[in-house]
């Protein structure tokens, strides 16, 4: 027996309807995960909030928050986010790593640096794990060590700014002011609306002229 046409054009009608919803709100879903991913701020904490509800053994999202509660300074909130992501997935090399700049900004740089080794163990080639780690070292004064693994994460990624400037810091302290001045010449070059690449340039330059006072 064929269906009423009526009938036959409410499933059809709410068939579609279903498929748009769906749709929807995987858009939408997938959106809260590129703004918890790549965004900054409130607008970061409140998307991975949605994304952890939506899904509470999302260990990038947990590891994404605790990012950002990092950079806006709350490092107990990201170590508590970045241990939620590690008991998620214990091979999670970004938490550690991320995890471990927590550590040093709260002045543990003990436990900042066995938290990038961790994440070094996890992925050898992980830069920024080992840009993390020489800031570490350069906290307790192990310049060689920085040096060493800043050497490293330059090799990895040659772009990343910032391991020039740390090295610049740690060659400076050194005494190796020629190098710490080619180092912030380059951090310099490669992120050019940055002022700490010209000051560190001039004040280098000044240092070099008066012979190394």
């Amino acid at each position: 027996m064929r269906r009423p046409r009526e009938l036959q054009l409410c499933l059809q009608a709410c068939f579609v309807a279903l498929v748009v919803s769906v749709t929807a709100s995987a858009a939408f879903a997938q959106n809260e995960r590129e703004l918890c991913a790549k965004s900054t701020g409130d607008a970061a904490i409140a998307a991975c909030d949605k994304v952890i509800a939506g899904n509470p053994k999302d260990a990038d999202a947990f590891s994404n928050r605790g990012f950002t509660w990092s950079a806006k300074g709350d490092q107990d909130k990201a170590i508590a986010d970045f241990n939620e992501a590690l008991k998620l997935n214990p091979k999670h090399a970004r938490a550690l790593s991320n995890r471990g700049v927590a550590w040093n900004r709260k002045g543990d740089h003990d436990k900042a640096i066995a938290d990038s080794t961790e994440a070094i163990k996890i992925n050898k080639r992980y830069a920024k794990a080992y840009n993390n780690r020489g800031v570490a070292f350069i906290r307790k004064k192990e310049f060689d060590k920085a040096i060493a693994d800043l050497n490293e994460s330059i090799k990895l990624n040659p772009k990343d700014a910032s391991a020039y400037f740390n090295r610049g810091n740690a060659l400076e302290m050194k005494g190796s002011l020629s190098d710490a001045l080619a180092d912030f010449k380059k951090f310099a070059e490669l992120s050019p609306s940055d002022t700490d690449g010209p000051q560190a340039v001039t004040r280098l330059e000044q240092k070099i002229k008066g012979g190394g006072r």
